[in-house]
């Protein structure tokens, strides 16, 4: 297959995600599934398949609200969007696969820098890492699982090598 047709395989996808540049609700509540954590389990991080349905609409979007802070999810899709599709312009105009290191830190980027404080105010600074984990209290969003999951729904490895 062709580059220019994998691009389309990944825009549909894009679209499908991020339809009008909005986050898909089904598409923050499966990346969310994919990568909650109860970080302070008892037996270690576990798995919080649950999560999920704790997705809610808020003032910027889907969000879950994990005590005072929120994890502005829909938020952290849109940027990821954004950036997937300028790395597809790019391979548009070279005719080659984009780098994939940089274009998963743009996605870890948008993740971490897309948390709120009670008042809905998000914070000026990526958001801290554990283990992998954005730490919120006992719960957590472990970062390479976001990511990787992102990754898989849109096909990245179609783009990107």
């Amino acid at each position: 297959m062709a580059i220019k047709d994998d691009v389309l395989v990944v825009r549909e996808r894009l679209n499908r995600m991020c339809p009008g540049g909005k986050t898909a609700h089904f598409a923050a509540q499966r990346l969310v599934m994919d990568s909650a954590y109860w970080y302070r389990h008892p037996r270690g991080p576990a798995k919080a398949p649950k999560h999920h349905e704790r997705v809610t609409s808020g003032a910027h979007g889907w969000e879950i609200e994990f005590g005072a802070n929120a994890f502005l999810v829909g938020l952290a899709i849109e940027r990821g969007c954004r950036a997937v599709q300028s790395a597809l312009a790019v391979v548009e105009v070279v005719g080659q696969k984009t780098g994939a290191d940089p274009l998963r830190e743009s996605l870890e980027r948008a993740v971490r820098g897309s948390v709120a404080n009670f008042s809905g105010d998000e914070y000026p600074t990526l958001w801290g890492l554990t283990s992998g984990h954005m730490l919120f209290g006992a719960q957590s969003i472990h970062l390479g699982e976001f990511v990787q999951s992102k990754w898989s729904l849109l096909k990245l490895h179609l783009v990107a090598k």
